[in-house]
């Protein structure tokens, strides 16, 4: 028993650290959709590690769904109990999906390509604690949107000089997507109170929502191309030779550049008001109150000329291996911002850091904590590679409130498999 176990331990923790194995395989997802690879300069390996494949197709999907208040025992409750003291940032909602099919060629010479084809969707329903509390307010927002994009993408990297370079094009169509203008006014006067919502909706489509039922494209594409550069700057520089366990590469990505955005032209509308336009009570008989279920129905246009772009995403990374340049353990930190059109205020923080565990090629397993697009995600990922096949997989925990994060306000799930050799 002694001998099995001595053996067990040489083969996962030992012979890594003699395996100069490249990254390619490792998966760092900076973000749902983004899924970056990395690979060493030579890409040499160990004698015991699985050899990457030099052809893959496959196939990916993920989806999540998370909020800032309930959690995951009072989901399931039969009574839930709602604590306005709880909702001092107000109701957050988030949502989002992608599925992906895709091939990768490795000339395994430091240049490489691939293409995917996938949709991908997100969207976000916050409603402002001023709501909550009757707090006073004039023509305030909230958050109430979505998108869902269909992509076309070419993946390619090559070496200039000592950086590797990522090139990703892409052609993109706005299947999908909408953005109300809802604003809100609450104010006490001598005269009474005053609540009033108002709202202007457009859903916008690729194809019209009224009709015989024939499905017609009426949008037009969109392009926007990714771009990042990667330096190994310890061992340019020297570090790793003077201090072993400062082995690191660094980074930096820009994500979804966009060129061209995509045009939707019909949508369906309503608007209407909710509440009173003088003071008064917030519920009365007054003719002034107005009820938006009497401002008309629905209706459809096909002239619209809404542009579209996917968000803007700008990533500051380092690969570090502490283990003495092995890729048994690298840490990732990651900082960057999102810029996403979805929200009213469009400019958010990324931060975060993830460690991956890479077991000879073969188990490759992925621990983080990131604030993603004003998401927390706890994620763990595990990738199963045998060469002609890898299986990925992952579970997150998810909330805008990075407490609410770890009491299940939010699940999020990858799946993927690929095959090749």
């Amino acid at each position: 028993m002694k001998k099995i176990l001595l053996i067990i331990f040489i083969c996962l923790f030992v012979l890594p650290l003699y395996a100069n194995e490249s990254n390619e395989g490792e998966s760092y997802e900076f973000y749902e959709h983004y899924e970056y690879d990395y690979e060493d300069e030579d890409n040499s390996r160990g004698p015991f590690s699985m050899p990457n494949r030099g052809f893959e197709i496959g196939l990916s999907a993920n989806a999540f769904l998370t909020n800032n208040y309930l959690s995951l025992d009072q989901i399931f409750s039969k009574t839930i109990y709602i604590d306005l003291n709880g909702l001092d940032n107000g109701l957050m909602v988030g949502y989002g999906l992608g599925a992906n099919f895709f091939f990768n060629v490795d000339s395994k010479k430091g240049w490489g390509f691939g293409m995917s084809l996938g949709v991908e969707g997100s969207g976000a329903f916050n409603i402002a604690n001023e709501l909550w509390f009757f707090d006073e307010a004039r023509n305030a927002n909230s958050d109430a949107s979505g998108a869902v994009y269909g992509v076309l993408e070419v993946n390619t990297f090559f070496p200039v000089q000592k950086f590797k370079v990522t090139f990703r094009p892409a052609m993109f169509v706005a299947l999908m997507y909408y953005k109300p203008d809802v604003s809100y006014t609450f104010r006490n006067t001598s005269e009474g109170t005053l609540l009033n919502i108002s709202y202007d909706a457009r859903i916008y489509t690729a194809f019209p929502l009224e009709g015989d039922g024939g499905f017609e494209y009426t949008g037009i594409p969109g392009f926007d191309f990714s771009f990042g550069v990667e330096y190994p700057l310890s061992k340019e520089t020297g570090i790793s030779d003077r201090i072993p366990f400062l082995d690191f590469d660094v980074g930096l990505e820009f994500v979804n550049i966009p060129i061209v955005s995509s045009v939707l032209r019909d949508y369906m509308s309503f608007s209407g008001v909710i509440g009173s336009t003088e003071p008064g009570y917030i519920i009365s008989d007054d003719p002034d109150f107005k009820d938006g279920s009497d401002q008309g129905g629905v209706t459809y246009h096909s002239d619209g000329n809404l542009m579209v772009a996917r968000p803007f995403k700008v990533l500051a990374w380092a690969n570090w291996r502490p283990l003495l340049g092995s890729n048994l353990l690298t840490v990732t930190p990651i900082l960057g911002f999102t810029v996403n059109q979805l929200y009213v205020e469009p400019v958010s923080l990324d931060i975060g850091v993830s460690a991956t565990v890479n077991l000879v090629n073969i188990l490759i397993a992925t621990a983080g904590i990131n604030y993603l697009d004003r998401i927390w995600v706890n994620s763990i990922d595990v990738a199963l590679n045998c060469r002609a096949m890898q299986l990925d997989f992952g579970v997150e925990l998810r909330s805008q409130d990075f407490l609410k994060s770890w009491m299940g306000s939010g699940f999020g799930a990858r799946v993927g498999i690929r095959f090749g050799w």
